[in-house]
């Protein structure tokens, strides 16, 4: 049975609102002008952030002389742009612990590894074009499939109707979502992402991070798209993507490069967020 609109932002509005450490280190992902110091205040004020950092840090990959310390060592040592990474996608997690669905009706695993190769694409992407919005593009990646946590979570047995129906047939993912929920998952995740105050080019990205480009489309949300693409060819799919055939541009040496590193750079965020 089609959920009410209004059940659905009940549910919304009655989760917890999210870290407050978390929303900074977001307001801090467009600004290339950021202090060091500046990021390693904020992390400082949580202490699963500070302990991800040391950790981190002090890990063989970074070969240093002698052991980090303190959180303004490790922004040193690690760089501004993969500490706010790191650490967004550290509090990103925290903030979603308490979003558990069912093990039988979600495959968390398998959603976070999606999640992760489609951050890591979409932002070497941009590290490559539009190198300002690496970082936004790499959280939007993160979290644009937020919503199916949510519908999996609080309506399970529709989330199940939604992926049986999708893989059964060729009707458009959103035609399926609105007979059966009259939500798609990228409204759930946008409304979401509003009512945590994130900031609105990333509501922006969940919000029409499905939709097929056309020349009037932002470079940014050109780029999601085209990373969403990148790794279900790459195996990364999950269950609410399907197959399509590479075009030219996936061909060239740029997404070649990315396919050959995106296993074992998903397989290294996945070990340093779980250390």
């Amino acid at each position: 049975m089609p959920m009410a609109v209004d059940d659905v932002l009940d549910r919304l509005s009655g989760l917890p609102p999210f870290p407050k450490v978390t929303t900074r280190l977001l307001s801090m992902l467009e600004d290339d002008g950021v202090a060091a110091q500046d990021i390693a205040q904020v992390i400082s004020t949580d202490p699963s952030l500070v302990l991800k950092s040391l950790h981190l840090a002090n890990s063989p990959f970074y070969m240093v002389s002698k052991p980090i310390e303190t959180v303004m060592e490790a922004v040193l040592v690690l760089g501004i742009n993969t500490i706010k990474s790191i650490t967004t996608a550290a509090a990103i997690q925290k903030g979603l612990a308490a979003v558990k669905p069912r093990a039988d009706a979600f495959d968390m695993l398998g959603f976070w590894r999606h999640s992760y190769a489609t951050a890591i694409a979409a932002s070497k992407l941009a590290t490559g074009r539009q190198k300002g919005v690496a970082d936004t593009l790499y959280v939007a990646g993160l979290i644009h499939d937020i919503g199916e946590v949510i519908l999996a979570y609080y309506w399970p047995e529709v989330w199940l109707g939604i992926v049986n129906s999708f893989r059964a047939s060729t009707e458009p993912l959103e035609e399926i979502e609105m007979r059966l929920f009259h939500r798609t998952h990228k409204d759930i995740g946008a409304q979401l992402c509003r009512n945590w105050l994130f900031p609105d080019k990333i509501v922006e990205l969940i919000e029409r991070h499905n939709d097929t480009p056309d020349p009037s489309t932002p470079e940014h949300l050109r780029m999601l798209h085209q990373a969403h693409l990148l790794v279900t060819q790459c195996g990364f799919g999950f269950p609410l993507c399907r197959q399509t055939e590479p075009s030219c541009e996936e061909e060239s040496e740029e997404y070649k490069s990315i396919v050959e590193t995106l296993p074992g750079d998903v397989d290294y965020q996945l070990r340093v967020l779980e250390g």
